[in-house]
């Protein structure tokens, strides 16, 4: 995560020139430092943050409705806004690749690299890009195959868990979470923002949607397209994907 000493006054002077709606608390003090964007659950008073509908106690928070933050940026658009602010004040730094002990990434894989994000502006119908911040993180005994692509993620880490293992072509986007001991088959793509349990089998050219969660020992079958949440213990097949029978038996064996 990029850390920057930007004073709030700064961010302040930035919002003025740029004509946004604005509140200051009362105990807001322009010298205080805001060193890093996050997100908006665990954000604290040396944060920058947006918020879609949740409070926040981040010391600058770009929302739609009055927060008690130092510094409230009011705007229909916080995601946008939040983004461009972010460029102005804290460019992401290069991406750290965190390995534990006995990882093996197989050839032409790449590892770090952004993700698909970005934000629509209605006033001119171009897209902005969402600045990625989060590193990637490979914990003990993971083997990706040839031809991954593992992104990096936005206000979080992408973190593949201990014991997963990954066929060709595999596709992980941002800010996912992988159990421990999962296994992806040949072209299988996840979206981003993904949460998968432990103990999982991932079929060849099936597909998650993003932020979608994904329970324990779940087995996904071939070019199956998951669109919604998925429960633990079960088989799930087809586009779109639906539950067809419990997984009895060893996770990546279907009896």
């Amino acid at each position: 995560m990029v850390n920057i000493e930007i004073r709030l006054k700064d961010i302040l002077e930035w919002v003025k020139k740029e004509n946004y709606n604005y509140e200051l608390s009362d105990n807001c003090d322009l010298n205080h430092i805001i060193n890093c964007p996050s997100t908006t659950v665990d954000a604290k008073v040396n944060n920058i943050a947006f918020s879609l509908s949740d409070k926040s106690d981040a010391g600058v928070l770009f929302t739609e409705t009055k927060n008690n933050s130092m510094l409230t940026i009011l705007t229909n658009t916080p995601k946008l806004d939040f983004v461009k602010c972010m460029w102005e004040f804290y460019p992401p730094e290069p991406c750290k690749i965190i390995k534990g002990s006995n990882v093996h990434i197989g050839s032409n894989c790449s590892i770090g690299g952004e993700g698909f994000g970005n934000i629509r502006d209605d006033k001119d119908g171009s897209w902005v890009r969402f600045p990625h911040y989060g590193n990637v993180i490979l914990e003990n005994n993971v083997l990706l195959g040839d031809n991954n692509t593992i992104t990096r993620g936005t206000l979080g880490d992408t973190i593949i868990g201990q014991g997963v293992k990954t066929d060709c072509g595999v596709h992980i986007a941002h800010n996912s979470v992988i159990g421990n001991n999962c296994m992806f088959a040949a072209h299988a793509m996840v979206s981003g923002g993904v949460t998968m349990g432990e103990n999982c089998w991932i079929g060849p050219s099936s597909s998650i949607i993003h932020k979608a969660r994904i329970g324990d020992n779940v087995f996904i079958g071939i070019g199956s397209n998951v669109i919604k949440d998925i429960p633990d213990n079960v088989v799930v097949a087809g586009n779109p994907a639906k539950i067809i029978k419990k997984n009895i038996g060893l996770w990546n064996s279907v009896k």
